[in-house]
């Protein structure tokens, strides 16, 4: 598990509360920026969802780009299910064939059989009667667990579940590190996951980076906006520890800074 960023200053600094100048008393208002709008205008977020997400800390969309992982899960690339072992974690692509319940109404567990050109995998889901209405014959699934085998027959128990577009280009599979959230019992670390996805772009396109670039190419250090992304999407583990030293730098980087102005401004007492 990875540990904690260092984040305190860098959150300061990333919501804008270290550099804003305070505004100027001239009546007019300025013109709103995305990363200061409300997250309740977020697709499925809302005002009643949106006070749930508050708790987390997060209100602005600014504070929502600033909710950074604590860490990241890898989710290997696929393999075909005729390669399984026993024990291994795996990732799997494959067409459902079939799906069926069993017990007591509320309360079911789920079965369904996985098929490719190599093999067929069983799955099982306990306690997951809503997934029957979810996963259906012909589904092209990307699923990713623990490979148990029974009877010669390799299976996942409880696998997580990603619905993939049977258009997309399966030669595209890769090796994914999943970014985990904190998050809270009314949105998940998945859900939290898909509220940055979709305004992560917009969001670092829109971010000033104070950090001149002589300092950033002498210290080999990304612009922020790089660093910010690599963090919620990173594509292995280098980004991550990349993005943690831009980020570990603007926090000591400040609070130096903090300290030459707070023994500034008491000479000038």
């Amino acid at each position: 598990q990875e540990p904690h960023p260092p984040l305190a200053w860098v959150r300061e600094f990333f919501m804008g509360t270290v550099t804003k100048a305070p505004p100027k008393a001239t009546g007019a208002r300025s013109r709103s920026s995305f990363l200061d709008n409300s997250v309740q205008y977020l697709p499925g977020v809302g005002p009643s969802r949106a006070r749930h997400l508050a708790l987390l800390h997060i209100q602005t969309v600014r504070e929502l780009v600033g909710h950074f992982p604590f860490r990241h899960e890898l989710i290997p690339r696929s393999v075909p299910i005729g390669a399984l072992t026993e024990g291994a974690v795996a990732t799997l692509i494959g067409t459902v064939h079939r799906v069926r319940g069993h017990g007591r109404a509320g309360d079911k567990t789920v079965y369904a059989e996985l098929v490719d050109g190599t093999g067929r995998c069983r799955l099982r889901w306990f306690h997951s009667e809503h997934l029957l209405d979810r996963i259906k014959p012909g589904m092209v699934l990307r699923l990713s667990g623990t490979v148990d085998v029974r009877s010669g027959l390799a299976g996942l128990t409880n696998p997580a579940v990603e619905f993939v577009d049977p258009k997309e280009p399966l030669a595209n599979d890769h090796d994914r590190w999943e970014p985990i959230y904190s998050g809270n019992a009314q949105f998940s670390s998945k859900q939290i996951a898909r509220l940055v996805e979709g305004v992560l772009d917009r969001a670092v396109h829109e971010l000033a980076d104070a950090l001149p670039e002589e300092i950033r190419t002498r210290r080999r250090l990304p612009p922020l906006g790089t660093a910010i992304t690599r963090y919620h999407r990173p594509t292995n583990a280098t980004d991550v520890t990349i993005a943690r030293r831009r980020l570990a730098y603007d926090e000591l980087l400040l609070s130096q800074l903090a300290v030459q102005l707070a023994r500034r401004m008491r000479m000038e007492r």
